[in-house]
């Protein structure tokens, strides 16, 4: 982990000191460790069950995107005595280790190993009886988790309770806190930024809290109608943190806008922070660049569905827990995600269309299913209209750019999306596409924040060669960099064109975060009039938004087909080139102004020299 993620966690019931030990709710402890800790109360018995779960790489895979995980089973049965403190009974079961690989049923095999070794342990007595209060039973903090294997540690006003793990050190609140240095140089141990938390001195950076989900009416995944779809209910019985980044240019006293971030089908709501990171590209660092608080919520399950059940239910409850310790601007919020997320990102839109100014789909593995035309029907009447903002790498190999995303895009989502950009990573693969257009995407964000630019209106642009002076319809204006010429073919610079055309022209310098920088393509994306163009300096390369071309079919694959039996290599269209390599000067990359525009939907005329 790249941060020491320490959580946030409220019990329902108050803690107190009977003399020197610290007594706590059974039924706190039991939601803490839940579901893996239950307990029975049959007069004055009270019997316990703690199951320990721990998960390793299977040291062959390690670096593998799927590898196989090595686990291990530890079950804790104590019965305790509500009349003394001596403990009545211990064991501890060690069962047969389980490997699968990470996409198989690991909770379906767990439940399914046997008991190999089963121990009786001599556990000290209680340090205090066991009490009931406000119609709960509490119990010894310590000394009742010491019998069910744990360890603590007392050091600064801090209790800590640990489950012992090999090759895991002993927690300290005296540790130095990982993950403080993206925020700021100050080097902190882990009872500094508790403190700091608590006492709100630390009011930047990344917090982490969780809630208890017990028996909660949760959505069904059936309609298309958000707060009125049909829910049913469900014992859900987990503790759901979420990740919340607070930028350095927060201020309390004003709204701020807001970004949801959800995670993938192998993910937690740490991994799109820390997948990025891995690639040295800090998400944080474009939190604080244009002002976004971000939030990244926990699905609760492998692959979530994030339109129903659990993660639905998550999704919104962390989101008012946010909003009630921070000013967010409920008229300024967006939605992206990456993968499960991506599709996530989709089905949320979907159902809460005016919650959410604009979307992100990435890489989305909404993908998989087709649309029917009642439903095309529907969700043109629904986000038609709402801003998009779609990113996929073409090396994808979890939902494939060439046999997934194109059909998708192409057969429903360009019909359904009006007011939409694709842009499309080169080399980009599955988990790291999504950062090389996450700058890009903060700026399409913002772009729907801001009143329409009425300096940049003109219908037709005029250059002269190897001139600066253009014309924008008949008002002078004078370029940067003086047009040149290739071949006899009028080139502007991508500088000029970003000022003359204004905040709705980007360029952007795209790296593919999952290759090595050193070989990665050179590629230009240009975003401008609802079109993404891909260019390299110095060769004919392009492609146009979510274009597939024949090499992008990876070899073998010509016969593949989509989720609907269509072929997809009927999706394919003739390769692109352009008729002039662009080119780059003293760090400037010149296009070809006519070429290039005219694909963006703009007029361009190139004359000799001005009258």
């Amino acid at each position: 982990n790249h941060f020491d993620t320490l959580t946030q966690y409220v019990l329902d019931n108050s803690t107190y000191k009977d003399g020197t030990t610290l007594m706590v709710a059974l039924e706190d402890l039991a939601r803490l460790y839940a579901p893996y800790f239950t307990f029975a109360l049959e007069g004055d018995s009270l019997t316990v069950r703690h199951l320990m779960f721990t998960k390793t790489v299977h040291p062959e895979d390690s670096g593998l995107r799927a590898p196989r995980l090595n686990y291990t089973k530890t079950l804790w049965e104590v019965k305790y005595s509500t009349k003394s403190t001596a403990i009545s009974s211990a064991t501890k079961t060690v069962y047969e280790p389980f490997t699968t690989k990470a996409a198989d049923g690991a909770v379906e095999g767990l439940e399914k190993v046997k008991p190999m070794t089963t121990e009786g342990l001599s556990p000290k007595p209680l340090t205090a009886l066991p009490q009931s209060k406000n119609g709960k039973l509490y119990v010894p903090l310590v000394s009742f988790m010491e019998a069910l294997g744990k360890v603590a540690l007392d050091e600064d006003a801090y209790l800590g309770i640990q489950s012992v793990i090999p090759d895991i050190p002993k927690a300290s609140s005296r540790n130095i806190y990982t993950g403080w240095e993206k925020i700021t140089d100050r080097e902190m141990t882990w009872a500094d930024y508790m403190d700091g938390v608590l006492d709100k001195t630390i009011t930047k950076g990344h917090f982490w809290k969780a809630f208890y989900v017990g028996v909660e009416k949760v959505y069904t995944g059936e309609g298309f109608n958000g707060e009125s779809d049909p829910m049913k209910e469900m014992y859900v019985n987990r503790i759901m943190p979420y990740n919340i980044y607070i930028p350095n240019t927060y201020n309390p006293s004003i709204p701020n806008k807001f970004n949801f971030i959800l995670h993938g089908g192998t993910g937690n709501e740490n991994a799109p922070f820390e997948r990025l990171s891995d690639r040295s590209l800090d998400i944080e660092t474009l939190a604080d660049k244009y002002g976004y608080i971000v939030l990244s919520p926990n699905g609760w399950t492998r692959s979530p569905a994030w339109f129903k059940g659990p993660a639905r239910y998550s999704f919104f409850k962390a989101f008012e827990m946010v909003c009630q310790d921070y000013n967010v601007d409920r008229k300024k919020v967006f939605l992206s995600g990456n993968s499960a997320g991506g599709k996530g990102t989709w089905d949320l839109a979907i159902r809460y269309p005016e919650m959410f100014v604009s979307i992100s789909p990435q890489a989305p593995s909404a993908t998989s299913r087709e649309i029917s035309d009642e439903q095309k029907t529907l969700f043109i009447e629904k986000i038609g209209n709402k801003p998009a903002f779609f990113i996929h790498g073409v090396t994808d190999a979890t939902v494939p750019y060439y046999s997934r995303y194109v059909p998708w895009v192409t057969k429903w989502v360009k019909d359904i999306c009006s007011n939409s950009y694709f842009m499309t990573i080169e080399e980009g693969n599955h988990s790291y596409a999504y950062g090389s257009g996450m700058e890009a995407m903060y700026v399409f964000f913002d772009s729907f924040l801001k009143p329409a630019d009425p300096n940049h209106r003109f219908e037709t642009l005029t250059l002269f060669r190897a001139k600066k002076e253009v014309l924008l319809d008949n008002t002078p204006y004078k370029l940067k960099h003086p047009t040149s010429s290739s071949d006899g073919v009028t080139m502007i610079s991508l500088a000029d064109l970003e000022d003359i055309y204004g905040p709705d022209f980007h360029a952007w310098r795209i790296a593919a975060y999952n290759t090595d920088p050193q070989k990665a393509a050179h590629v230009v994306t240009i975003l401008h009039n609802g079109r993404s163009l891909n260019i390299k300096p110095g060769e004919t390369f392009l492609r146009v938004d979510a274009e597939l071309y024949a090499d992008d079919i990876p070899a073998g694959k010509t016969d593949a087909t989509y989720v609907d039996g269509t072929l997809v290599k009927d999706y394919v269209v003739p390769t692109r080139k352009l008729s002039t390599a662009p080119d780059e000067v003293d760090g400037q990359i010149f296009v070809p102004a006519v070429e290039i525009m005219d694909l963006l939907g703009r007029s361009v005329v190139v004359k000799e020299d001005r009258p």
